[in-house]
């Protein structure tokens, strides 16, 4: 399990933690990336600027460490997001696959699309 030492934090606490990402050039392979940012429960938040030049907030998984597919126009937006979230089963889990295959990944997937504040990467 990644960032496990971060993982459960009550508040937000600032930290360094892994995220993942496939590697451009062999796509089967996966690349350790260190970010900055705060953690609390199973998430991380940092601010990141997207390709088409904005600011924008990004929240890692910190079990798994991949980034979920939105971007946040604010901080308060990407908290806002991970408080609705964090109630979910599905994010205990630290298998990408067992984490898709839960009861309750349908329903974050809908809360995530429909996220305040947010937008498709």
């Amino acid at each position: 399990m990644r960032n496990r030492d971060l993982i459960g934090k009550s508040d937000w606490t600032p930290a360094t933690y892994e995220t993942v990402a496939a590697e451009r050039t062999a796509p089967s392979q996966v690349i350790v990336i260190p970010i900055t940012g705060e953690v609390r429960g199973a998430f991380g938040i940092d601010m990141r600027t997207a390709e088409d030049g904005t600011p924008v907030w990004i929240i890692t998984h910190l079990p798994t460490g991949h980034r979920l597919p939105r971007e946040f126009l604010s901080r308060d937006a990407a908290m806002a997001c991970v408080q609705t979230l964090a109630g979910l089963d599905c994010w205990a889990m630290d298998d990408p696959g067992q984490m898709l295959t839960h009861p309750d990944a349908l329903y974050a997937r809908r809360l995530l699309a429909s996220a305040p504040g947010s937008r498709a990467p």
